[in-house]
Protein backbone atom coordinates (compact mmCIF):
# COMPACT_ATOMS: atom_id res chain seq x y z
CA UNK A 1 0.00 0.00 0.00
CA UNK A 2 1.91 3.29 -1.29
CA UNK A 3 -0.42 5.37 0.02
CA UNK A 4 0.12 4.10 3.97
CA UNK A 5 3.71 4.07 3.23
CA UNK A 6 3.56 7.46 2.18
CA UNK A 7 1.65 8.74 4.66
CA UNK A 8 -1.40 9.69 3.24
CA UNK A 9 -4.29 7.40 5.78
CA UNK A 10 -7.02 9.09 4.47
CA UNK A 11 -5.89 8.22 0.41
CA UNK A 12 -5.43 4.77 1.38
CA UNK A 13 -8.91 4.63 3.15
CA UNK A 14 -10.51 5.44 -0.01
CA UNK A 15 -8.72 2.83 -2.43
CA UNK A 16 -8.86 0.03 0.61
CA UNK A 17 -12.78 1.03 0.69
CA UNK A 18 -12.62 0.01 -2.73
CA UNK A 19 -10.91 -3.10 -2.90
CA UNK A 20 -12.66 -4.12 0.41
CA UNK A 21 -16.02 -3.76 -2.28
CA UNK A 22 -14.34 -6.12 -4.55
CA UNK A 23 -13.23 -8.56 -2.11
CA UNK A 24 -14.74 -8.72 0.79
CA UNK A 25 -12.67 -11.59 2.33
CA UNK A 26 -9.52 -9.50 1.36
CA UNK A 27 -8.00 -10.57 4.89
CA UNK A 28 -4.96 -7.94 4.61
CA UNK A 29 -7.30 -5.23 3.37
CA UNK A 30 -9.29 -5.20 6.73
CA UNK A 31 -5.91 -5.12 8.59
CA UNK A 32 -4.77 -2.28 6.57
CA UNK A 33 -7.95 -0.78 6.98
CA UNK A 34 -7.92 -0.75 10.62
CA UNK A 35 -4.37 0.64 10.57
CA UNK A 36 -5.58 3.55 8.74
CA UNK A 37 -9.00 4.19 10.91
CA UNK A 38 -7.23 3.99 14.38
CA UNK A 39 -4.22 6.20 12.62
CA UNK A 40 -6.88 9.18 12.19
CA UNK A 41 -8.71 8.13 15.74
CA UNK A 42 -12.17 6.29 14.17
CA UNK A 43 -11.75 3.10 15.99
CA UNK A 44 -15.19 2.14 16.43
CA UNK A 45 -15.61 2.56 12.27
CA UNK A 46 -12.27 -0.09 12.44
CA UNK A 47 -14.48 -2.62 14.62
CA UNK A 48 -15.51 -4.56 11.58
CA UNK A 49 -12.44 -4.66 10.10
CA UNK A 50 -10.57 -6.02 13.11
CA UNK A 51 -13.38 -8.38 13.97
CA UNK A 52 -13.00 -10.24 10.44
CA UNK A 53 -9.04 -10.37 10.95
CA UNK A 54 -9.71 -11.95 14.29
CA UNK A 55 -12.57 -14.62 13.10
CA UNK A 56 -10.52 -15.67 10.47
CA UNK A 57 -7.04 -15.16 11.71
CA UNK A 58 -7.95 -16.18 15.56
CA UNK A 59 -3.84 -16.75 16.83
CA UNK A 60 -2.38 -14.00 14.47
CA UNK A 61 -0.43 -11.83 16.85
CA UNK A 62 -0.51 -8.67 14.92
CA UNK A 63 -4.43 -8.48 14.12
CA UNK A 64 -5.31 -9.99 17.70
CA UNK A 65 -2.84 -6.89 18.98
CA UNK A 66 -4.66 -4.16 16.92
CA UNK A 67 -7.77 -5.31 17.78
CA UNK A 68 -7.09 -5.06 21.38
CA UNK A 69 -6.12 -1.88 21.23
CA UNK A 70 -8.95 -0.57 19.59
CA UNK A 71 -11.44 -2.13 21.24
CA UNK A 72 -9.45 -1.07 24.51
CA UNK A 73 -9.26 3.02 23.16
CA UNK A 74 -12.97 3.05 22.48
CA UNK A 75 -13.82 1.88 25.94
CA UNK A 76 -14.90 -1.50 25.15
CA UNK A 77 -12.56 -2.92 27.72
CA UNK A 78 -15.01 -6.04 28.10
CA UNK A 79 -14.29 -6.82 24.66
CA UNK A 80 -10.24 -5.59 24.78
CA UNK A 81 -9.37 -7.86 28.04
CA UNK A 82 -10.07 -11.33 26.43
CA UNK A 83 -7.65 -10.42 23.58
CA UNK A 84 -5.41 -9.22 26.12
CA UNK A 85 -5.29 -12.20 27.60
CA UNK A 86 -4.98 -14.16 24.52
CA UNK A 87 -2.19 -12.58 23.37
CA UNK A 88 -0.48 -12.98 26.59
CA UNK A 89 -1.29 -17.26 26.04
CA UNK A 90 0.41 -16.81 22.49
CA UNK A 91 3.90 -15.23 23.64
CA UNK A 92 3.85 -15.04 27.76
CA UNK A 93 6.70 -13.68 27.61
CA UNK A 94 6.21 -10.56 26.15
CA UNK A 95 6.02 -7.93 29.33
CA UNK A 96 4.60 -5.14 27.45
CA UNK A 97 1.52 -7.11 26.60
CA UNK A 98 1.54 -8.39 30.53
CA UNK A 99 1.59 -5.44 31.80
CA UNK A 100 -1.15 -3.74 29.91
CA UNK A 101 -3.10 -6.93 30.65
CA UNK A 102 -2.67 -6.38 34.51
CA UNK A 103 -3.33 -2.64 34.22
CA UNK A 104 -6.39 -2.74 32.73
CA UNK A 105 -8.02 -5.70 35.08
CA UNK A 106 -6.28 -3.29 38.54
CA UNK A 107 -8.11 -0.75 37.21
CA UNK A 108 -11.35 -2.35 35.46
CA UNK A 109 -11.62 -5.19 37.26
CA UNK A 110 -10.41 -4.82 41.14
CA UNK A 111 -7.24 -5.74 42.65
CA UNK A 112 -7.84 -9.26 43.52
CA UNK A 113 -8.79 -10.23 39.78
CA UNK A 114 -4.85 -8.24 39.25
CA UNK A 115 -3.14 -10.38 41.48
CA UNK A 116 -4.71 -13.31 40.50
CA UNK A 117 -3.70 -11.64 36.53
CA UNK A 118 -0.25 -10.60 37.89
CA UNK A 119 0.71 -14.19 39.37
CA UNK A 120 -0.53 -15.69 36.40
CA UNK A 121 2.27 -13.42 34.57
CA UNK A 122 4.94 -14.61 36.80
CA UNK A 123 4.36 -18.09 37.02
CA UNK A 124 5.32 -17.63 32.96
CA UNK A 125 7.73 -15.01 32.94
CA UNK A 126 9.27 -15.52 36.88
CA UNK A 127 12.28 -13.58 35.97
CA UNK A 128 9.83 -10.23 34.85
CA UNK A 129 11.09 -7.45 37.32
CA UNK A 130 8.14 -5.10 36.75
CA UNK A 131 5.79 -8.20 37.24
CA UNK A 132 7.52 -7.94 40.83
CA UNK A 133 7.33 -4.61 41.00
CA UNK A 134 3.60 -4.59 40.10
CA UNK A 135 2.55 -7.54 42.23
CA UNK A 136 4.04 -5.45 44.94
CA UNK A 137 1.73 -2.48 44.15
CA UNK A 138 -1.00 -4.58 44.25
CA UNK A 139 -0.59 -6.16 47.24
CA UNK A 140 0.19 -2.98 49.27
CA UNK A 141 -3.36 -2.13 47.77
CA UNK A 142 -4.64 -5.34 49.05
CA UNK A 143 -3.19 -4.50 52.19
CA UNK A 144 -1.17 -7.37 52.63
CA UNK A 145 2.47 -5.52 53.05
CA UNK A 146 4.59 -8.39 54.05
CA UNK A 147 3.62 -9.88 50.47
CA UNK A 148 4.37 -6.64 49.07
CA UNK A 149 8.01 -6.51 50.99
CA UNK A 150 8.48 -9.93 49.56
CA UNK A 151 7.78 -9.20 45.49
CA UNK A 152 9.77 -5.46 45.83
CA UNK A 153 12.79 -7.41 47.51
CA UNK A 154 12.17 -9.78 44.66
CA UNK A 155 12.45 -7.52 41.97
CA UNK A 156 15.37 -5.97 43.55
CA UNK A 157 17.27 -9.36 43.66
CA UNK A 158 16.77 -9.84 39.89
CA UNK A 159 17.93 -6.39 39.05
CA UNK A 160 20.06 -4.47 42.38
CA UNK A 161 20.11 -0.87 39.99
CA UNK A 162 16.10 -0.65 39.56
CA UNK A 163 15.44 2.66 40.91
CA UNK A 164 11.50 1.49 41.24
CA UNK A 165 12.21 -1.63 43.18
CA UNK A 166 14.20 0.08 45.65
CA UNK A 167 12.27 3.21 46.50
CA UNK A 168 9.20 1.01 46.89
CA UNK A 169 11.09 -1.30 49.04
CA UNK A 170 12.34 1.49 51.34
CA UNK A 171 9.33 3.06 51.14
CA UNK A 172 7.33 0.27 52.50
CA UNK A 173 9.63 -0.52 54.97
CA UNK A 174 9.47 3.73 56.34
CA UNK A 175 5.73 2.96 56.80
CA UNK A 176 5.11 5.94 53.93
CA UNK A 177 2.22 4.69 51.63
CA UNK A 178 1.71 3.97 47.73
CA UNK A 179 0.74 7.32 45.68
CA UNK A 180 2.29 6.64 42.27
CA UNK A 181 2.04 2.66 40.62
CA UNK A 182 3.89 1.98 38.10
CA UNK A 183 0.27 0.11 37.29
CA UNK A 184 -1.29 3.44 36.85
CA UNK A 185 1.33 5.06 34.68
CA UNK A 186 1.24 1.99 31.84
CA UNK A 187 -2.55 2.56 32.16
CA UNK A 188 -2.31 6.37 31.79
CA UNK A 189 0.38 5.62 29.45
CA UNK A 190 -1.74 4.30 26.74
CA UNK A 191 -4.09 7.14 25.99
CA UNK A 192 -1.80 9.86 27.01
CA UNK A 193 0.61 8.45 24.07
CA UNK A 194 -2.47 7.21 21.69
CA UNK A 195 -3.29 10.80 22.08
CA UNK A 196 0.07 12.74 22.02
CA UNK A 197 0.18 10.75 18.88
CA UNK A 198 -3.36 11.65 17.36
CA UNK A 199 -2.98 15.22 18.52
CA UNK A 200 1.23 15.74 16.56
CA UNK A 201 -0.19 14.49 13.58
CA UNK A 202 -2.70 16.97 13.34
CA UNK A 203 -6.50 14.83 14.58
CA UNK A 204 -6.74 17.55 17.47
CA UNK A 205 -10.10 16.34 16.92
CA UNK A 206 -9.96 13.07 17.36
CA UNK A 207 -7.37 13.28 20.50
CA UNK A 208 -9.97 16.17 21.95
CA UNK A 209 -12.73 13.45 21.59
CA UNK A 210 -10.36 10.39 22.81
CA UNK A 211 -9.63 12.54 25.71
CA UNK A 212 -12.85 13.88 27.03
CA UNK A 213 -14.06 10.47 26.76
CA UNK A 214 -11.85 9.10 29.37
CA UNK A 215 -11.88 12.29 30.98
CA UNK A 216 -15.25 11.81 31.94
CA UNK A 217 -14.80 8.56 33.41
CA UNK A 218 -11.63 10.04 35.53
CA UNK A 219 -12.50 13.40 35.70
CA UNK A 220 -9.87 14.39 38.70
CA UNK A 221 -7.06 12.68 36.76
CA UNK A 222 -4.20 15.51 36.36
CA UNK A 223 -2.34 13.63 32.79
CA UNK A 224 -5.77 13.73 31.64
CA UNK A 225 -7.00 17.38 32.43
CA UNK A 226 -3.32 18.68 31.17
CA UNK A 227 -3.64 16.82 27.79
CA UNK A 228 -7.00 17.93 27.13
CA UNK A 229 -5.75 21.97 28.08
CA UNK A 230 -2.83 21.60 25.64
CA UNK A 231 -5.35 19.88 23.28
CA UNK A 232 -7.80 22.75 23.31
CA UNK A 233 -4.97 25.24 23.32
CA UNK A 234 -3.67 23.59 19.96
CA UNK A 235 -7.37 24.37 18.25
CA UNK A 236 -7.07 27.79 19.61
CA UNK A 237 -10.10 27.48 22.32
CA UNK A 238 -8.47 28.92 25.03
CA UNK A 239 -11.23 29.98 26.71
CA UNK A 240 -11.89 26.34 26.93
CA UNK A 241 -8.34 25.50 27.94
CA UNK A 242 -8.15 28.00 30.75
CA UNK A 243 -11.82 27.01 32.46
CA UNK A 244 -10.11 23.60 32.60
CA UNK A 245 -6.82 24.76 34.15
CA UNK A 246 -8.46 26.75 36.39
CA UNK A 247 -11.03 23.33 37.59
CA UNK A 248 -7.31 21.73 39.10
CA UNK A 249 -6.79 21.34 42.81
CA UNK A 250 -4.61 23.66 44.87
CA UNK A 251 -1.55 21.67 44.62
CA UNK A 252 -1.54 21.22 40.95
CA UNK A 253 -1.99 25.08 40.40
CA UNK A 254 1.35 25.79 42.77
CA UNK A 255 3.53 23.49 39.96
CA UNK A 256 5.36 25.73 38.15
CA UNK A 257 4.93 24.01 35.06
CA UNK A 258 0.94 24.34 34.96
CA UNK A 259 1.29 28.13 36.21
CA UNK A 260 3.27 28.24 33.32
CA UNK A 261 0.87 26.89 30.72
CA UNK A 262 -1.41 28.94 32.38
CA UNK A 263 0.61 32.08 31.34
CA UNK A 264 0.89 30.76 28.08
CA UNK A 265 -2.92 30.39 27.65
CA UNK A 266 -3.92 33.83 28.83
CA UNK A 267 -0.78 35.25 26.05
CA UNK A 268 -3.02 33.10 23.81
CA UNK A 269 -5.99 35.05 24.99
CA UNK A 270 -4.92 38.10 24.18
CA UNK A 271 -4.59 39.01 28.49
CA UNK A 272 -1.10 40.08 28.27
CA UNK A 273 -1.10 41.97 31.02
CA UNK A 274 -2.21 38.83 33.23
CA UNK A 275 0.65 36.35 31.48
CA UNK A 276 3.46 38.90 32.40
CA UNK A 277 2.47 39.05 35.80
CA UNK A 278 2.74 35.10 35.81
CA UNK A 279 5.44 35.02 34.48
CA UNK A 280 7.41 37.59 36.18
CA UNK A 281 6.74 35.49 39.52
CA UNK A 282 7.99 32.23 38.03
CA UNK A 283 10.55 34.58 36.35
CA UNK A 284 13.77 32.81 39.08
CA UNK A 285 12.35 29.55 39.40
CA UNK A 286 12.52 28.89 35.85
CA UNK A 287 14.74 30.73 34.48
CA UNK A 288 16.82 28.16 33.07
CA UNK A 289 14.11 26.71 30.97
CA UNK A 290 14.34 28.57 27.09
CA UNK A 291 10.81 27.45 26.80
CA UNK A 292 10.03 29.72 29.50
CA UNK A 293 12.36 32.52 28.58
CA UNK A 294 10.66 32.88 25.05
CA UNK A 295 7.36 32.66 26.09
CA UNK A 296 8.34 35.32 28.29
CA UNK A 297 10.31 37.14 25.75
CA UNK A 298 6.61 37.10 23.20
CA UNK A 299 4.72 38.21 26.39
CA UNK A 300 7.39 41.53 26.84
CA UNK A 301 7.00 42.09 22.87
CA UNK A 302 3.82 41.88 22.63
CA UNK A 303 3.39 44.99 26.20
CA UNK A 304 6.01 46.94 23.81
CA UNK A 305 8.62 46.20 26.55
CA UNK A 306 11.23 45.71 24.16
CA UNK A 307 14.71 46.12 25.75
CA UNK A 308 13.07 43.79 28.56
CA UNK A 309 12.16 41.10 25.27
CA UNK A 310 15.26 41.59 23.87
CA UNK A 311 16.93 40.34 27.16
CA UNK A 312 14.44 37.43 27.49
CA UNK A 313 15.40 36.21 24.93
CA UNK A 314 19.34 36.34 24.64
CA UNK A 315 19.49 34.74 27.66
CA UNK A 316 16.96 31.87 26.21
CA UNK A 317 19.50 31.61 23.51
CA UNK A 318 22.68 31.24 26.04
CA UNK A 319 20.27 28.18 27.80
CA UNK A 320 19.63 26.65 24.25
CA UNK A 321 22.00 28.72 21.37
CA UNK A 322 20.23 26.06 18.30
CA UNK A 323 16.43 27.38 19.39
CA UNK A 324 15.07 28.45 15.95
CA UNK A 325 12.15 29.76 17.73
CA UNK A 326 14.11 31.80 20.08
CA UNK A 327 15.82 32.74 17.10
CA UNK A 328 13.17 33.86 14.77
CA UNK A 329 11.09 36.19 18.09
CA UNK A 330 14.73 38.03 18.69
CA UNK A 331 14.22 39.11 15.20
CA UNK A 332 10.98 40.60 15.67
CA UNK A 333 12.32 42.26 18.48
CA UNK A 334 15.44 43.36 16.48
CA UNK A 335 13.22 44.74 13.94
CA UNK A 336 10.83 46.62 16.30
CA UNK A 337 14.31 48.05 17.56
CA UNK A 338 15.26 49.06 13.97
CA UNK A 339 18.29 47.13 14.11
CA UNK A 340 17.88 45.66 10.79
CA UNK A 341 21.40 44.17 10.38
CA UNK A 342 20.90 42.24 13.71
CA UNK A 343 17.45 41.16 12.31
CA UNK A 344 18.51 39.78 9.23
CA UNK A 345 21.39 37.71 11.07
CA UNK A 346 18.51 36.41 13.83
CA UNK A 347 16.64 35.78 10.52
CA UNK A 348 19.89 33.95 9.10
CA UNK A 349 20.13 32.12 11.99
CA UNK A 350 16.82 30.62 12.22
CA UNK A 351 17.09 29.01 8.77
CA UNK A 352 20.01 27.78 9.68
CA UNK A 353 18.96 25.91 12.50
CA UNK A 354 15.20 25.00 10.69
CA UNK A 355 15.39 25.56 7.14
CA UNK A 356 11.95 25.10 6.67
CA UNK A 357 10.38 27.32 9.09
CA UNK A 358 7.71 29.36 7.77
CA UNK A 359 7.98 32.99 9.21
CA UNK A 360 11.48 34.10 9.39
CA UNK A 361 11.70 32.50 5.36
CA UNK A 362 8.83 34.91 4.75
CA UNK A 363 10.36 37.44 6.21
CA UNK A 364 13.42 37.22 4.59
CA UNK A 365 11.75 36.93 1.64
CA UNK A 366 9.68 40.47 2.07
CA UNK A 367 13.48 42.02 3.26
CA UNK A 368 15.32 40.85 0.09
CA UNK A 369 12.11 42.19 -2.07
CA UNK A 370 12.49 45.64 -0.81
CA UNK A 371 15.92 45.46 -0.49
CA UNK A 372 16.02 44.87 -4.65
CA UNK A 373 17.39 41.47 -4.30
CA UNK A 374 14.55 39.63 -6.15
CA UNK A 375 16.58 36.13 -6.95
CA UNK A 376 17.60 36.09 -3.12
CA UNK A 377 13.77 36.18 -2.66
CA UNK A 378 12.73 33.00 -4.53
CA UNK A 379 13.64 30.37 -2.42
CA UNK A 380 12.44 31.34 0.97
CA UNK A 381 9.30 32.25 -0.38
CA UNK A 382 8.94 28.95 -2.42
CA UNK A 383 9.94 27.01 1.50
CA UNK A 384 6.85 29.87 2.16
CA UNK A 385 4.38 28.20 -0.22
CA UNK A 386 5.70 24.53 0.05
CA UNK A 387 4.79 24.48 3.82
CA UNK A 388 1.89 26.27 3.49
CA UNK A 389 0.25 26.48 0.20
CA UNK A 390 -2.86 28.50 1.04
CA UNK A 391 -0.89 31.69 2.32
CA UNK A 392 -2.12 33.72 -0.21
CA UNK A 393 0.92 36.41 0.81
CA UNK A 394 3.19 33.46 0.39
CA UNK A 395 2.02 33.02 -3.72
CA UNK A 396 2.01 36.94 -3.84
CA UNK A 397 5.23 37.57 -3.13
CA UNK A 398 7.23 34.88 -5.16
CA UNK A 399 5.06 35.95 -7.83
CA UNK A 400 6.01 39.37 -7.48
CA UNK A 401 9.79 38.33 -7.65
CA UNK A 402 9.24 35.67 -10.93
CA UNK A 403 7.91 39.06 -12.24
CA UNK A 404 10.13 41.14 -11.56
CA UNK A 405 12.80 39.09 -12.90
CA UNK A 406 11.00 38.11 -16.26
CA UNK A 407 10.54 34.89 -15.70
CA UNK A 408 6.98 35.21 -16.79
CA UNK A 409 6.29 31.35 -17.39
CA UNK A 410 6.93 30.79 -13.48
CA UNK A 411 5.15 33.36 -12.62
CA UNK A 412 2.05 32.14 -13.50
CA UNK A 413 1.13 29.80 -11.54
CA UNK A 414 2.29 31.69 -8.23
CA UNK A 415 -0.22 34.70 -9.26
CA UNK A 416 -2.77 32.18 -10.35
CA UNK A 417 -2.70 30.70 -7.13
CA UNK A 418 -3.44 33.87 -5.70
CA UNK A 419 -6.37 34.02 -7.77
CA UNK A 420 -7.60 30.75 -6.49
CA UNK A 421 -7.27 31.68 -2.67
CA UNK A 422 -8.41 35.44 -3.32
CA UNK A 423 -10.93 35.13 -6.23
CA UNK A 424 -11.68 39.26 -6.63
CA UNK A 425 -7.62 40.25 -6.27
CA UNK A 426 -7.19 42.79 -8.84
CA UNK A 427 -3.55 43.12 -8.67
CA UNK A 428 -3.39 39.63 -9.24
CA UNK A 429 -5.96 39.48 -12.29
CA UNK A 430 -4.00 42.56 -13.59
CA UNK A 431 -0.66 41.08 -13.47
CA UNK A 432 -1.96 37.56 -14.67
CA UNK A 433 -3.76 39.26 -18.01
CA UNK A 434 -0.61 40.90 -18.55
CA UNK A 435 1.88 38.17 -17.91
CA UNK A 436 -0.17 36.12 -20.37
CA UNK A 437 -0.54 38.66 -22.79
CA UNK A 438 3.40 38.93 -23.43
CA UNK A 439 3.90 35.29 -23.02
CA UNK A 440 1.47 35.05 -26.14
CA UNK A 441 3.60 38.03 -28.04
CA UNK A 442 6.88 35.96 -27.30
CA UNK A 443 5.44 32.87 -29.02
CA UNK A 444 4.29 34.39 -32.53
Amino acid sequence: MGLIEEDRPEEAVSELRRSLAGDPDFLDGHFEMARCLRRMGQYRNAFPHVDACVANLPEDWEALKEAAEIRFLAGEVEKATPLFETLHEIDPEDEDIASTWVAISLVHEGPKKALKRARSCLEANPNWVGGHLYLGNIQEINGRLVEAEEAYQRALDLMPDHHGARENLERLKAGSPLETSPLGLTYDGIFLSECGRLRNEGYLGRAAELMEYWRERFPEHPLYRRMLVEIYRDQGQFHLALQLLHESDESERLDPQWRFLEARLLLDSGKTDEAVGILEELREEMKFDPAFQECRAEALLASARLEEALQAAEQGLEIEPSHAGIWFLLAKIQKRLERNEDCHQSLEKTILFDPQHVGANFALGIEHLQEGRDRQAVDPLRKVVDREPDRVEGWRHLAIALSRLKEYEAAVEPWSQVMRLAPGDSQASGNLEKIQRLLKQSNK
